[in-house]
């Protein structure tokens, strides 16, 4: 469907609202042919397009492909980090939630939890009563 596209002049910006629609229809399937376009337009290592495509995976369910396109971010800040924790945490993957939080922390001098941040994990460690990890995690911080 994206190669039978008449409009070729595709962008960041193009690219970005595509992956959007793809997600809020839950439309995995021309997710990834947009993905796979971005991918060859050298795209998917940008800020923007790159989070658009980790929010695209997450509403549709695709929780590995997620991880993979966040992994692929050349620059990652804090709001990126934690859309990923929050995409774990409302999946109920709250384990790798709590890793992830550990790698973030791990980044420190690079990426600085925020408040959400911190919301987010501790919601996972509610749900998995984990209370000792959690203190820990905000220690560490």
């Amino acid at each position: 469907m994206v190669s039978e596209c008449k409009y070729e002049k595709w962008d960041g910006i193009t690219c970005v609202n595509t992956l959007g629609v793809c997600g809020c229809v839950k439309d995995q399937i021309l997710g990834r042919q947009v993905h796979g376009r971005v991918v060859k337009m050298g795209l998917d290592r940008d800020l923007f397009v790159g989070s658009a495509t980790v929010d695209m995976y997450e509403k549709c369910g695709e929780i590995p492909s997620m991880r993979d396109a966040f992994d692929g971010l050349r620059t990652k800040n804090e709001v990126t980090w934690t859309a990923v924790l929050t995409a774990y945490s409302q999946n109920k993957f709250y384990e790798d939630a709590l890793r992830l939080f550990l790698e973030m922390d791990a980044a420190h001098s690079v990426v600085v939890p925020n408040e959400c941040t911190y919301s987010v994990l501790l919601n996972s460690c509610a749900e998995i009563s984990v209370s000792g990890l959690a203190t820990r995690c905000m220690r560490a911080s």
